[in-house]
C-alpha cells in the first residue's frame, strides 16, 4: 500500500506523498507512525483496504487529506476539520508561539482578554486557552458553519468555560477591554487564488480571499 499509494500521489502531483500514504495508514490502521515498518508484513484485510482505497480515490482528486480524514494536527492537538475551515497550516503555529509569548510579558494581576479574531476552526484559542489557563479568550467568525466546527472543537477540548464564541465581523458587536488581538485573517490576493495548489480551491473562498 505504501509504495502504490507513494506513486500515484506523485504521479498527481501531491507534494509529499510518501508521508501522506503513511498518515492514510496509521489513521486507518490506528496505529503510531513507528509502529508501520514493525508491521508491515502484516496482511490488510479486504474492509481496509476498501478504506484505503476510498481514501486514495478522493486524494487523487486532489480534496485535502484533512478533509477526507476528518481532523488534523495543530500544536500538538488533533483538531475535527471540514470544507466549512481552512486546514491547518504548520505556519500558523509561530502565531501560537508569538501569542503566548506577549500574553506573558503583558501579564498583571487581573484579567487577561484575548480576541481570536477569524477563529474557524478554533485553534489558536484552544491551544491558548490550554497553554496559558490564567486568560479568557472571545473566539469571532463571520462563518455560523466555522463556529459550529470551532464549538465541536473547543468542547473536545474542556475549554468551554474559557473561550466564548460569538459570530461577527472581526470586532463586531466585542465591548469591554482587550488586551491582545489574535487572528489569522484572509490575506491571499483573490486573483492569485486560481494559480494556487488544487487543494487550496476545496477550502472556504472566505476564509482564503483577501
Amino acid at each position: 500500500f505504501l509504495h502504490s499509494t507513494r506513486k500515484a500521489l506523485t504521479e498527481a502531483g501531491v507534494l509529499e506523498p510518501r508521508l501522506e500514504a503513511e498518515v492514510m495508514l496509521t489513521d486507518v490502521l490506528k496505529v503510531p507512525r513507528h509502529r508501520l515498518y514493525t508491521i508491515q508484513d502484516q496482511d490488510l484485510e479486504l474492509c481496509v483496504e476498501a478504506i484505503l482505497s476510498q481514501i486514495v480515490r478522493k486524494r487523487l482528486k486532489r480534496e485535502p487529506l484533512a478533509y477526507i480524514l476528518g481532523h488534523r494536527e495543530f500544536y500538538g492537538i488533533d483538531l475535527m476539520v471540514g470544507p466549512q475551515v481552512m486546514v491547518p497550516r504548520q505556519e500558523t503555529e509561530l502565531l501560537v508561539e508569538r501569542a503566548m509569548l506577549i500574553c506573558m510579558e503583558l501579564r498583571g494581576e487581573g484579567s487577561f482578554v484575548t480576541v481570536d479574531v477569524g477563529t474557524g476552526h478554533g485553534g489558536i484559542g484552544i491551544n491558548l486557552a490550554l497553554h496559558l489557563p490564567w486568560i479568557s479568550i472571545i473566539a469571532t467568525d463571520v462563518s455560523p458553519e466555522a463556529l459550529d466546527i470551532a464549538r465541536l472543537n473547543i468542547a473536545r477540548f474542556n475549554v468551554e468555560n474559557r473561550i466564548t464564541l460569538e459570530q461577527g465581523n472581526l470586532l463586531e458587536g466585542i465591548e469591554g477591554p482587550i488586551d491582545l488581538i489574535v487572528g489569522n485573517l484572509p490575506y491571499i490576493p483573490g486573483n492569485r487564488i486560481q494559480n494556487l495548489q488544487p487543494e487550496v480551491r476545496w477550502e472556504p473562498r472566505i476564509a482564503l480571499d483577501g
